[in-house]
């Protein structure tokens, strides 16, 4: 809610293989990918705008392939 009231666009993404759900925000006609779940475990901020490489590297899933525009 607070994205779209701020009109950034963003999606949830499911990754059902490994039974998870993250945040996708487009920034500038690139997508990024937020994980607050994983970042609130691990402290860091290593998970929060992360670029479709390094969600493929985190997760072993193209992001790119997941995002329907």
């Amino acid at each position: 809610m607070l994205l779209d009231a701020c009109n950034i666009t963003n999606t949830i993404v499911f990754l059902e293989s490994i039974d998870h759900v993250i945040n996708a925000v487009r920034i500038e006609g690139e997508w990024y990918y937020i994980d607050t779940t994983w970042n609130d475990e691990m402290g860091d901020n290593r998970f929060f705008g992360m670029t479709s490489e390094t969600a493929l590297e985190v997760y072993g899933i193209d992001m790119d392939a997941l995002i329907v525009e």
